[in-house]
C-alpha cells in the first residue's frame, strides 16, 4: 500500500512533487484546524503529517489537533530564520536539505510508524479476549 502523507498548509518549496515522484499520495490542506478536521474525517489511512515553517510557524492548535486526531508522525520542514516550537513534531528536517536526504527520512520514518502501529495492533489483539 502506497504511504499517504497530509501536507498542511503552503508548498513554497514544492515538497509536494517530490514526493508524488518517490511514489508518495499527497494530501493537501489548509493550516486550519477545520481543514484538517474535515480531511482526517474522510481520510483514515494517513501514513505522515507534514508542516512547514517556511514563511511562519504552524498554528499550535492544528498542530495539536493533528496530534490528537491522527496516530501518524508529525514532520516539520524547519526554516531555521522563522521560530517555530520544534519539540511539538516527531522528525524535524532542517533546510535546507537535498531531496534526496529528507525523501528518504520521510520513508524511514513512514516504515517506522507502520512497524510500531502493526506491533500495537496484535498486543492489543492478543489482551482482547475471546467470547
Amino acid at each position: 500500500m502506497a504511504a499517504t502523507v497530509l501536507h498542511v498548509g503552503d508548498d513554497i518549496c514544492h515538497r509536494i512533487p517530490v514526493m508524488e515522484l518517490s511514489g508518495i499520495v499527497v494530501r493537501r490542506c489548509d493550516c486550519s484546524v477545520d481543514s484538517l478536521r474535515a480531511l482526517l474525517k474522510e481520510e483514515d489511512s494517513i501514513s505522515a503529517v507534514a508542516f512547514n515553517n517556511d514563511i511562519a510557524s504552524p498554528a499550535d492548535a492544528v498542530v495539536s489537533t493533528a496530534r490528537e486526531l491522527c496516530d501518524a508522525p508529525l514532520i516539520l520542514f524547519e526554516n531555521g530564520s522563522v521560530e517555530c516550537d520544534d519539540e511539538r513534531f516527531d522528525v524535524v528536517i532542517e533546510v535546507p536539505t537535498a531531496p534526496s536526504v529528507w525523501a528518504d527520512t520521510l520513508r524511514r520514518t513512514i516504515e517506522g510508524s507502520r512497524g510500531l502501529r502493526e506491533r500495537e495492533n496484535r498486543t492489543m489483539a492478543a489482551m482482547v479476549p475471546e467470547i
